[in-house]
């Protein structure tokens, strides 16, 4: 079934691609280091433009798709939903996904949703699981994106096909940031089961010092003011609630991604304050490479997909 939507906007930059070797460290706060199997090496590389923000070539999910309005939800959310069949029995696990990318006027934001579901979809749904992708709103960091994020936990926990028990919040780049927010902010208090950051920030006032030309820094810094000591940002940054986050994590990131040593120290404070997480660091991996940059993105799947049956004892 596919109706229109209202477009809704996202932000935030990834990268590209380089060579080879999978790093993973895991634990419930453990974290080890960096190795040619699964534990974690660093580099750094130069931003350049993620696969995702290219959606001029938008792949086939390889299963049923349909566009999900903001009039059918009740003005709560909007999206792309890709379920495994039409059956309403059994009630299967939920990826509700964020996706990365640029995309401040509307028709680019709702396209950079349709891809990201259908890649996403492409790997999930032959397994058994809903896919949700989220064109959410353009607006400040962890504002009114985060709204719609809730509100598609909200509606689509209440469908017949969904187990409401089995909700995993997914997002690459500025998704994976979300996806990281959704399961630390109090403020934003759901019952996922687990979520997952592909290569996402987690310290935006770190992003506001780095990145003082990005669009949406610049929107950030004009709605909730200050510099980037001001406390507000701590309450839309992961990185400062690491004590309220209690939820499941999975982060992957490329060593040679620019937000490796971030995300390193987010490992770091994780496995101090001993929370459940799992890190893993693609050896010689940037940014942006959820599809179509083999062979890390190969690994990159391998490794949410074992994840996510480990969540759920499959």
């Amino acid at each position: 079934m596919m109706t229109s939507l209202r477009p809704l906007l996202p932000f935030w930059t990834a990268f590209l691609v380089l060579p080879l070797a999978l790093v993973a460290t895991a634990c419930a706060g453990t974290a080890t280091a960096p190795s040619s199997s699964p534990e974690g090496a660093a580099t750094t590389a130069p931003a350049a433009p993620s696969p995702t923000e290219d959606t001029s070539v938008i792949p086939e999910p390889g299963c049923p798709e349909e566009k999900v309005t903001l009039a059918q939800t009740g003005g709560r959310t909007a999206g792309y939903l890709y379920r495994p069949d039409a059956s309403d029995t059994p009630a299967r696990p939920l990826v509700i996904s964020m996706h990365g990318g640029s995309a401040q006027d509307p028709e680019q934001a709702d396209r950079a949703a349709l891809r990201n579901g259908r890649v996403v979809a492409s790997h999930l749904c032959p397994l058994g699981y809903n896919v949700f992708s989220v064109d959410y709103r353009w607006s400040p960091f962890g504002r009114e994106e985060m709204t719609d994020v809730g509100g598609a936990f909200g509606y689509m926990s209440q469908m017949p096909y969904v187990n409401g028990a089995r909700i995993v919040a997914m997002g690459e780049s500025h998704g994976g940031y979300m996806a990281t927010l959704a399961v630390a902010s109090p403020l934003i208090e759901r019952p996922w089961a687990a979520a997952v950051n592909l290569y996402g920030f987690v310290d935006v006032a770190d992003l506001v010092q780095s990145e003082p030309n990005n669009a949406q820094v610049q929107l950030t810094v004009e709605q909730l003011g200050g510099t980037a000591g001001n406390g507000v940002y701590d309450e839309i940054s992961p990185a400062r609630l690491v004590d309220s986050l209690d939820t499941p994590l999975l982060i992957v990131v490329g060593s040679d991604d620019q937000l490796a040593d971030q995300l390193r120290s987010f490992r770091d404070k994780l496995k101090d304050a001993a929370k459940t997480f799992e890190y893993t660091e693609i050896e010689g991996a940037p940014s942006g490479f959820i599809a179509g940059q083999e062979p890390y993105t190969d690994r990159l799947w391998q490794r949410v997909i074992d994840y996510l049956k480990q969540t759920f004892g499959e």
